[in-house]
């Protein structure tokens, strides 16, 4: 964790970022801009048609922006600030969002299966009902962030920093937290009756 914040302190010398860690930013305010690392050509694309799937966004500044429904799957968007842009059903399936600022972002009923969250910072984000499954969220930053009723079936947190987060109703199979938290008994396994041996062909008989 405190590798994924000195990265993001280096990072802020480069691009503008609306952080969520007070320490943080005091530590960044007055830093200069660099060239853009995204496809200027991609991140029209995105916000002409709201599609753009495998595309390379990486550093885009995308804060406050609407892409509600957004198509984005297997994306490169390393980097991007995401700071309360609303991604309400957007499918970002298979897509980089490493070292992402999440911050007071809505994400709730997006895909992320399978989409990669590593250290990311996620303050006051929304991922109601959002579809987060076999997703990587390690060393990442999360904190009063909604997850109720999400999918976080076989995610990974490990090395990352969990604070006051809501998981109400959400489903949690295969997921272990990094304060050991052991969530594999949410696995729900349907009890099957099984019959005396000869008794199944009885019932079979009587169903027909």
């Amino acid at each position: 964790m405190f590798q994924t914040v000195a990265r993001w302190i280096r990072r802020c010398d480069r691009i503008s970022v609306a952080l969520p860690v007070g320490t943080a930013l005091a530590l960044v305010m007055g830093g200069s801009t660099a060239a853009v690392a995204f496809n200027a050509e991609h991140l029209e694309q995105l916000l002409e048609t709201n599609e753009c799937p495998g595309c390379d966004l990486a550093e885009a500044d995308l804060r406050r922006i609407s892409l509600a429904g957004a198509n984005l799957e297997g994306a490169n968007l390393e980097g991007a600030n995401f700071y309360r842009a609303y991604l309400a059903g957007a499918n970002l399936e298979d897509a980089n969002l490493s070292y992402t600022n999440v911050s007071h972002a809505n994400f709730e009923s997006a895909s992320l299966i399978g989409t990669s969250l590593f250290g990311a910072l996620m303050d006051y984000a929304n991922f109601t009902a959002a579809d987060l499954t076999e997703a990587d969220l390690r060393d990442s930053y999360i904190h009063k962030t909604e997850f109720t009723s999400a999918i976080l079936e076989r995610a990974t947190l490990d090395g990352t920093l969990v604070h006051d987060i809501d998981l109400t109703n959400a489903q949690l199979c295969g997921l272990t937290l990094w304060s050991g938290a052991d969530y594999r008994q949410a696995c729900f396994i349907e009890e099957i009756e099984l019959l005396p041996e000869g008794e199944d062909d009885a019932v079979r008989a009587r169903q027909q």
